[in-house]
Formats: C-alpha cells, sequence, structure tokens
C-alpha cells in the first residue's frame, strides 16, 4: 500500500511539472544555440527513438541514451555535455511528456523478470515507479546481446497504460557440425499492460494486445503498396506521404519526389531535385530531410571520402553540404547540427591502429565541423565464438 502512494503521488507531481513546461515552452526557445533549421509547419509534437538506446525530446534539443558505464544520460545536443546521469536503468524505451520508460539492468539474483523503470527527466532521472514483468522459464532481459542470445523490448502508451513488449531469440552456438535442427532456434515473445496510475503489472495474451492505431494509408495508396508499384519507398511527413524515385530524361538524372495527402491520397505537386551523381541513402530519423551522398576522394590519405547532401523533404530544398567518412548514417537535425550514430570500427591514425566505440557525433551544418562526440554503450555481441570442427568430409562448418 505504501509504495502504491508513494507511486501516485510522485505522478501527480510529474504531471504538474508537465504543466509547468508547456507553459515555459510557449514563452521560451529553450534550444537555440545560434542560427537553426527553418520550416513551414512545426516540429512533430512527439519524441522519437533515433536508433536503439537513443531516444530524442520533441525539442531536438536533448537525447536520454545508454552510457558506456551501464546508465543513462540525459544529454544537451548543443554541447554535448551532461545534463543528468543515473545508474537507476540501463536503456531508454520510450519519452513521454517528462516520463521516459527505461530497462533496468540485468542484476543477479533477478533472472526471469524485465523491470521497467520510469524517470522524470525534470527531477535528473529520479524513479517514478518501478515495474516487474515475470518472464517464462529459461528468458533473461539482458541488455547486452550474448553469443547467440539477444533480448529486444519497446514500450508505448495505449490510452493512459503503458505498453510493454519483448522478444527473447536463442541460437545454440557450437564449433562442432550439428545435424540441421529447426527446434534448435528459440523465439519466445510477450506483451504486458502497466497501469501508469496503480504501477499493476497485467500479462497480456496475443488476442488482448491493443493495435497501434497508427494513421492508416488511403485506399489508393493501400492499392500501390500491396501491388509493389510505388516507386521507392513511402515515407510520412506529418499530413504528407513521400516516395522518392532516381529517374533519367533528356535532363539527365533526377532525384523526385511524389507526394500525396495522407488523408485523402490525393497527389500533391511532385519535388525534383538534380543528381548529380547522387546517391539516395536515407531519411532523417523524424523524416523532415532526406541524406543523399556521393564518393569525391579516392585517396587512402583521405579520411571523409564522401560528400552529403542534405535536402528538406518539406520543400526539396538543399539545406546543408558536409564531408563524411561514411556514404551514409542514421541522423537527424537539432538545431544548426547534425547528429549522426557512428558505429564502432577502427583506423589508422598516423599509422597506428585505433578503435573506436559507438558514438553520437554532431557536426556543423555551416562549417562542417565535429562539434562533439559521446560514447554510446554498445550492446551487439563482439566477443569470441567456438572454433570450427571439421565435419566428416573435412569441410570447416561454422554453427
Amino acid at each position: 500500500m505504501g509504495q502504491s502512494l508513494n507511486f501516485n503521488l510522485i505522478l501527480i507531481s510529474r504531471r504538474s511539472v508537465v504543466a509547468f513546461l508547456v507553459f515555459l515552452g510557449a514563452a521560451t526557445n529553450l534550444c537555440a544555440t545560434g542560427p537553426t533549421m527553418s520550416h513551414s509547419t512545426p516540429w512533430p509534437e512527439s519524441a522519437f527513438e533515433f536508433r536503439p538506446g537513443v531516444i530524442v525530446g520533441a525539442d531536438r534539443c536533448t537525447a536520454y541514451l545508454m552510457n558506456t558505464q551501464g546508465g543513462i544520460d540525459a544529454v544537451d545536443l548543443s554541447s554535448g555535455e551532461s545534463i543528468w546521469t543515473t545508474s537507476r536503468a540501463a536503456k531508454p524505451l520510450l519519452l513521454h511528456g517528462d516520463l521516459l520508460i527505461a530497462q533496468a539492468a540485468e542484476a543477479p539474483g533477478r533472472s526471469g523478470v524485465f523491470r521497467i523503470v520510469g524517470l522524470n527527466t525534470t527531477a535528473k532521472g529520479e524513479p517514478v515507479f518501478e515495474a516487474d514483468v515475470e518472464l517464462p522459464e529459461g528468458v533473461s532481459a539482458f541488455v547486452s546481446d550474448g553469443p547467440g542470445i539477444t533480448f529486444r523490448a519497446s514500450a508505448r502508451i495505449s490510452e493512459v497504460d503503458l505498453i510493454v513488449s519483448w522478444l527473447f531469440s536463442e541460437q545454440p552456438i557450437s564449433g562442432a557440425y550439428i545435424e540441421a535442427d529447426a527446434t534448435a532456434f528459440r523465439q519466445v515473445t510477450g506483451t504486458a499492460r502497466i497501469d501508469l496510475d496503480t504501477g499493476r503489472v497485467e500479462p497480456l495474451g496475443s488476442d488482448e494486445t491493443p493495435s497501434l492505431n497508427g494513421p492508416q494509408l488511403p485506399d489508393n495508396l493501400a492499392r500501390l503498396v500491396e501491388s509493389g508499384s510505388l516507386p521507392g519507398r513511402l515515407w510520412r511527413l506529418d499530413n504528407v506521404l513521400i516516395s522518392p524515385a532516381l529517374i533519367t530524361d533528356d535532363d539527365g538524372e533526377r532525384i523526385l519526389l511524389k507526394r500525396w495527402n495522407g488523408e485523402t491520397g490525393e497527389a500533391l505537386p511532385e519535388i525534383s531535385i538534380r543528381s548529380n551523381g547522387l546517391t539516395v541513402r536515407y531519411p532523417s530519423a523524424d523524416y523532415r530531410h532526406l541524406l543523399t551522398s556521393k564518393l569525391v576522394e579516392t585517396s587512402p590519405r583521405v579520411w571523409e571520402k564522401y560528400l552529403w547532401v542534405i535536402f528538406s523533404l518539406e520543400t526539396g530544398v538543399r539545406v546543408a553540404e558536409v564531408r563524411n567518412f561514411e556514404p551514409g548514417a542514421w541522423f537527424f537535425i537539432s538545431g544548426s547540427s547534425l547528429i549522426q550514430e557512428v558505429q564502432p570500427q577502427g583506423r589508422l591514425v598516423d599509422g597506428v591502429g585505433v578503435e573506436e566505440p559507438r558514438k553520437l557525433r554532431a557536426i556543423d551544418l555551416a562549417s562542417g565541423a565535429e562539434r562533439w562526440n559521446r560514447p554510446i554503450r554498445d550492446t551487439a555481441y563482439r566477443g569470441s565464438y567456438p572454433p570450427l570442427i571439421p565435419d566428416s568430409q573435412g569441410t570447416p562448418v561454422p554453427r
């Protein structure tokens, strides 16, 4: 009873803070750090998952990410500096208002339990609640992968409840030849509802899980998707659906953005972008921008061999050009910075091999210079595997 009362009291305080921040945000730009990218339509009023373990606030000013010590950092995206840090949880899953939903680290003696923690982002990550989801026998809620073992979790809000889903996968790993066995690969899934007023956890069957209730495609677009007739992938920007295509005509190669009204399916004016040898890579994580790139340098002495050209998906206007060492990467724009995920990699620096971790990197859109970078916890398994053992024919067979 005491725990439930404490939970509710903190929750009431949390909601009061939300109201105050909404009032404050209406009068002040908390993210103004110089010239920013302008838009005729406002940013979506929702946070988003940039990459696994990295959640970005709706204002694009703050990110919540897994740190390399096993906790979570709130990071100011204009400077890369830490706003607060906590060890009470390990992996951010969802940001709802000022409530950060996160997966707790696996703890000794707590196997078979998937712990969800709610953190108050306006109170330096102080816990609002903890809820334990019971897991089936043999399933553990790991944050980091093991050899052949993964645990993935997601969270969303359905009305006033929190819905958490998880997927556990296990593939036996052996250096010896093993006859193919479809039952050797194990995959287990589950979903639970957490009442945000009481903290009560309720396991859900597949027929009880609330639907996502996302925007439905207009009938004509749904038919194009089903028939495979779209020129490219389909992206949603506010109430506009966009599909990119590379076409060649008498004027040369062009990137064509075909557009439709997201509610009615009515065709909107197309946007044409001169290709100039560019390859379409990715939309930004918030679907505001389009990344294209091309190789501009082949010398092994040059690290940043690619030219990134970024366009507005709303207008087709070129908004930035920067050099990069990768042909493409997941990104979004925050103020006057491009925020990029960098995967772990090795490189030569003055003839010396250097291993660089997974990290978040900010690039100044005007100068192309790096403003800051910050390591992120890498949860992929990168350890050793059993050596190969030849089969009966003498052929090494990895298992």
